[in-house]
């Protein structure tokens, strides 16, 4: 980029704020969409699927950096308690006796 001073109307080149970015605005928007299908998606996979698809190598801290921006948040799933049997088949039996009974009782 170019630009002019004022005083003296001399040429000179920008210097550059940072580093341009690996992907693009459009390949960003590709690895949200990627988010979005599939939430339980790590960022180590998605940046395989990167390399994969766009033959692009990024780090999983790029991925990660990326989806915090589009407010993408990781968090880990909770997993459900054991239930037996026996408790499955009592909690059927007291929804299916509770089911046709009014609110307020």
């Amino acid at each position: 980029m170019l630009f002019i001073t004022k005083s003296t109307r001399v040429y000179s080149s920008k210097p550059r704020l940072s580093r341009p970015s690996k992907l693009t605005i459009r390949e960003k928007r590709s690895m949200t969409s990627m988010v979005k299908k599939n939430p339980c998606l790590t960022a180590t996979q998605i940046a395989t699927d990167i390399y994969e698809k766009l033959d692009k190598n990024i780090r999983e801290n790029t991925a990660r950096k990326i989806l915090k921006k589009t407010e993408y948040r990781s968090r880990v799933v909770p997993s459900k308690p054991y239930i037996s049997m026996t408790n499955r088949l009592k909690r059927i039996a007291f929804a299916k006796d509770h089911m046709h009974k009014p609110l307020e009782f």
